[in-house]
């Protein structure tokens, strides 16, 4: 690390608790401020550490700042205590690093007077912000800006496609503008939401997971299962999805068919890559049934 981007570090130390070079592809610390100086850390030492995680936060904000180059900030509160974090992408001659800037404002006179708000308000608050930016409401799922975080991260930490294979699929529901356009969207919107609690109930965990990137398109992503078992899942996302009834005025039952493709992620993919694979594949088997 060289003077220039050590300089830049040391004055953000003025400003905050803590400052630290991470890797938030592999979720590791780099390089971290210890009495005044920047120390090169164990590659073992996992960035989520810091708030008492055992997995990589949700809402990571340095993949966020990576991927768009911009300064990226969040609050987070831990144990009663409320931090604000900034991430930002800083440059050492040719070489580009992500930096977290960690700060304590607890006690600050912002937080404390926030419309007379109790300090366990702000909490919430804070925690309801932090889920509009990664989960959708309306189908109960994680939202486009979560899986552009979060998939490139699961692909630089794949050690190996055989051995912890992942598996992206697009899904889109063919005539579900017709059902806005007849019924409105307020039925729209149920059917969504039953579909969502049907997905939820039926098939998706911890390692079988969907976002919403459109009003009817769903991306659904296997993580650790063989081509043959994520083929099999989706195959069943398609049965759950198509059996999905909502009645309307006590008299019609309405359902959707569904257009989905999928690929298996490959040695040099890109989230970038498998995704627009996946979506070919819909649109194939969309173009298929005309």
């Amino acid at each position: 690390m060289g003077d220039e981007l050590t300089t830049q570090l040391q004055t953000l130390r003025l400003f905050f608790d803590t400052v630290r070079i991470v890797n938030p592809l592999t979720n590791h610390i780099l390089w971290q401020e210890e009495n005044g100086q920047f120390v090169k850390q164990q590659e073992n030492q996992p960035c989520y550490g810091i708030w008492g995680c055992t997995r990589s936060c949700e809402n990571c904000i340095s993949i966020q700042a990576l991927r768009t180059k911009e300064t990226v900030e969040k609050l987070e509160y831990i144990d009663r205590d409320i931090f604000l974090i900034m991430a930002r992408v800083m440059y050492d001659g040719q070489t580009e690093y992500v930096v977290e800037a960690i700060r304590n404002v607890t006690d600050s006179t912002l937080i404390e007077q926030i419309e007379h708000k109790t300090r366990e308000e702000i909490q919430s608050e804070i925690q309801a912000l932090n889920n509009r930016l990664i989960k959708d409401d309306m189908i109960g799922c994680y939202t486009r800006m979560y899986l552009d975080n979060r998939l490139p991260a699961m692909i630089a930490q794949q050690k190996t496609p055989m051995t912890h294979p992942i598996a992206v699929s697009f899904f889109d529901l063919d005539n579900f503008k017709l059902i806005n356009d007849r019924y409105g969207h307020q039925v729209g919107d149920q059917f969504l939401r039953a579909i969502g609690r049907n997905l939820r109930k039926q098939i998706l965990n911890e390692h079988f997971w969907m976002a919403r990137v459109g009003g009817d398109e769903l991306v659904f992503v296997s993580e650790n299962a063989t081509p043959a078992q994520a083929a099999q899942l989706f195959g069943q996302v398609k049965t759950i999805i198509e059996k999905t009834q909502v009645t309307v005025a006590n008299q019609a039952y309405i359902q959707v068919q569904v257009s989905y493709g999928y690929s298996v992620v490959q040695t040099g993919d890109t989230a970038e890559s498998v995704l627009a694979r996946a979506d070919e594949a819909m649109y194939h088997h969309k173009k298929q049934k005309k």
